[in-house]
């Protein structure tokens, strides 16, 4: 029997991780340059000041997640 490599997994089920990760990677760019680097700062920020880029970042986490289990 043969091992498939994470590629092989890709192509053979239609999705993976190289589906999810661009939706990961935008939702990381959008924290990083609406929160900085004090990712504890999300809570406070959300409820006070910006809850749109919290959504968005949720959005696209729930995105990711679909791309990652869809064939």
């Amino acid at each position: 029997m043969r091992e498939l490599t994470l590629t092989e997994l890709d192509q053979v089920g239609g999705a993976g991780w190289s589906d999810a990760l661009q939706y990961l990677g935008t939702a990381a760019a959008i924290g990083q340059v609406t929160y900085g680097s004090t990712w504890g700062t999300i809570a406070v920020m959300s409820a006070f000041g910006t809850p749109l880029a919290a959504l968005t970042m949720v959005g696209l986490a729930f995105g990711a997640g679909y791309a990652f289990m869809s064939d």
